[in-house]
C-alpha cells in the first residue's frame, strides 16, 4: 500500500510541475514577443523622441537652432535670391553658416527683438482698425 501512495504522490507531483513549466514557457513566450516588438526600430525611436520631446531644455534648444538656420537661410535668399552663379552661391553659403552661427550665439537678443517688433506691429494694426 505504501507503494501506491508514493507513486500517486509522484503523479501528482509530475502533474503539477509539468503545469507550473507549461505556465512558465507561455509566460517566457509573450515575454520574449514583447522584447522583439520593444527592439524595432520604429519603436525604439519613437520612445527617443517621445524621451527628448519631454525635455524642455531639448525643446528650447530646438527652438533656437531652427531660429538661427531659418534666419541664415532667408538672410541668403534676401541678398543672392537663386542665383546660378557658382561664386555668387558659394558666397551664400557662407553668409548663410556666418549668420547662422552668429544667431545661434544671439538667439535670446533675437526673440526679444522679435517679440517687440511682432508687439509694435500688432498693436499698430489695432490701432489702424479702430482709426
Amino acid at each position: 500500500m505504501k507503494i501506491k501512495d508514493e507513486t500517486d504522490k509522484l503523479e501528482a507531483t509530475i502533474i503539477m510541475l509539468e503545469t507550473i513549466m507549461e505556465e512558465e514557457e507561455t509566460q517566457l513566450k509573450e515575454q520574449f514577443k514583447q522584447s522583439v516588438q520593444g527592439l524595432q526600430p520604429i519603436r525604439l525611436v519613437k520612445s527617443t523622441l517621445e524621451k527628448l520631446a519631454n525635455q524642455p531644455e531639448f525643446k528650447e534648444d530646438l527652438i533656437d537652432t531652427s531660429i538661427s538656420l531659418i534666419t541664415g537661410y532667408f538672410s541668403k535668399k534676401l541678398f543672392f535670391g537663386s542665383s546660378k552663379n557658382s561664386i555668387k552661391q558659394a558666397v551664400g553659403n557662407l553668409m548663410q553658416i556666418g549668420i547662422a552661427a552668429y544667431t545661434s550665439r544671439h538667439v535670446e537678443e533675437l526673440r526679444q527683438f522679435t517679440s517687440i517688433f511682432m508687439t509694435d506691429l500688432f498693436s499698430k494694426k489695432e490701432k489702424a482698425d479702430k482709426n
